[in-house]
C-alpha cells in the first residue's frame, strides 16, 4: 500500500508536467486526527506572478499533505526553490527541493499557475514526507504490513511511518519496510535531450572585415551538460591590394562545443569551449587577376559563452558569442612574375556571433 500511495503521488505530478489541470485534494483520515507534526526549518525561494499563490500558500499546502510544521527558516540548509513564468499557452514551473542534500528538480507546465502552485506543494512534501503525503492524498492511513516472525506465537509487525527508528549501518543494508530516509537516497537521473538548432551572425577574423554567416547544430543535453557539433558557411568579403587586384574570402566548416549551462526560470546560461575547423577559399578578383582559386585550411579554438530564453516547452531562442584563438592562420597572396604580394592572412583572434531558433527533443 505504501508503494501504490507514492505512485499515486507522483502520477498526479507527472500528470500536471503533461499540461493537464490536476486537482489534489487533502483529506484527513475518517475517524482520525492528524498526529501532531515535527517542525521542519526550510529555506523557501518563491517568484511567482501576483495572480499565482504566494511562497505562504505553498508552505501551507506543504504542511497540510506532509503533516509537518514548516518553519521558514533563511539559514536552513534544506531548500525549497520555485518560479512560476507565464508564456503564450500558459505558466512554467521550474522546481527544485534539497532535502539533506538529495536535490529533486522538476519543470512542469500547466494553464493554470494555481495547478503548478499545488504541484509544487505535491513535490516538496514528498521530498519532506512521502509516507504522510501518500496518507493525505489516498485519504486514509496505510496499513502496516505484516511481517512473519520466527514463530507463531510471536509476529512481528512494521508501521508505515514518517520517523524513521536509529539503525545501525548493517540495519540499513537489511530488508525491511521503506521509510522517507530511504526515499530520500534515491536520486533523480539526470534529464536528456536532443537538440536542433539554426541560426545567423557575424563574424570577425575569420574572412576578411565582418562578414554574414549561417550556422546549423544539432546537441545532447544531460542535466547541466551539453555537447553540440554545429556547421556553417561565412560568406566572402574581398580583401583590396590595390585599385584592379584583390582577394576575396569565403569559409565553411564545422566544430564541437562542451557546455556546462547555469539556469533560472526560463533562461539558460551555457558557458563553453569549443573547437572550429574552417576551410577558406580565395578567389581572385579584378581585372588583372586571374579569376583562379585556392583552399586553405584555418584551426582555431577557444571560450565560448551563450543566453537561450525557452518560450515553449520544446522551442526557444538562443545567442551565443564564440572567441576562437587561431591554431592554424592560412594566408593567400597574388603572384605577379617573381613578386608575391600578400592580400589576406587570418588574424590570431576571431570572434563570431549568431542567433536563432532552436527545437528540443523530446
Amino acid at each position: 500500500m505504501l508503494a501504490i500511495g507514492l505512485v499515486h503521488a507522483v502520477a498526479v505530478a507527472l500528470h500536471i508536467g503533461s499540461g493537464g489541470d490536476a486537482q489534489v485534494e487533502t483529506r484527513s483520515p475518517a475517524g482520525r486526527d492528524a498526529p501532531a507534526p515535527d517542525a521542519v526549518a526550510m529555506r523557501l525561494e518563491w517568484s511567482a506572478p501576483s495572480r499565482c499563490p504566494n511562497a505562504e500558500t505553498v508552505r501551507t499546502d506543504v504542511e497540510s499533505l506532509a503533516r509537518r510544521t514548516i518553519v521558514v527558516d533563511p539559514e536552513a540548509t534544506d531548500v525549497l526553490r520555485g518560479q512560476i513564468t507565464a508564456d503564450g499557452t500558459g505558466h512554467h514551473l521550474v522546481l527544485v527541493v534539497d532535502m539533506g542534500g538529495t536535490v529533486t528538480r522538476r519543470e512542469l507546465d500547466a494553464e493554470r499557475c494555481e495547478t503548478l502552485g499545488r504541484a509544487a506543494g505535491l513535490v516538496a512534501a514528498v521530498a519532506v514526507a512521502p509516507v504522510s503525503t501518500a496518507q493525505s492524498v489516498l485519504g486514509t492511513d496505510i496499513p502496516p504490513p505484516s511481517i512473519p516472525g520466527p514463530t507463531t506465537s510471536s509476529p512481528l509487525t512494521a508501521t508505515a511511518t514518517d520517523d524513521p527508528p536509529a539503525r545501525s549501518s548493517a540495519a540499513r543494508r537489511g530488508p525491511g519496510p521503506a521509510t522517507d530516509a530511504d526515499v530520500r537516497r534515491t536520486r533523480q537521473p539526470l534529464d536528456h535531450a536532443l537538440t536542433l538548432g539554426a541560426a545567423v551572425g557575424l563574424s570577425l577574423g575569420l574572412v576578411p572585415r565582418t562578414a554574414a554567416g549561417v550556422q546549423s547544430a544539432v546537441g545532447w543535453q544531460f542535466g547541466p551538460g551539453r555537447l553540440e557539433a554545429f556547421g556553417g558557411h561565412w560568406f566572402g568579403r574581398t580583401a583590396v591590394v590595390d585599385a584592379d587586384a584583390g582577394v576575396a574570402v569565403r569559409g565553411s566548416g564545422a566544430g564541437l562545443r562542451l557546455c556546462a549551462a547555469w539556469s533560472r526560470g526560463a533562461v539558460a546560461v551555457p558557458v563553453c569551449v569549443g573547437a572550429l575547423a574552417l576551410a577558406l577559399v580565395a578567389t581572385g578578383r579584378g581585372p588583372a587577376v586571374s579569376a583562379a582559386s585556392v583552399r586553405a585550411l584555418w584551426l582555431g579554438v577557444g571560450p565560448g559563452v551563450g543566453v537561450e530564453w525557452r518560450l515553449r516547452p520544446r522551442l526557444g531562442v538562443r545567442g551565443q558569442l564564440d572567441l576562437a584563438v587561431a591554431a592554424r592562420r592560412p594566408g593567400f597572396h597574388l603572384q605577379q612574375g617573381a613578386e608575391a604580394r600578400a592580400a589576406f592572412r587570418s588574424p590570431p583572434l576571431s570572434l563570431t556571433l549568431v542567433v536563432g531558433p532552436y527545437f528540443r527533443l523530446p
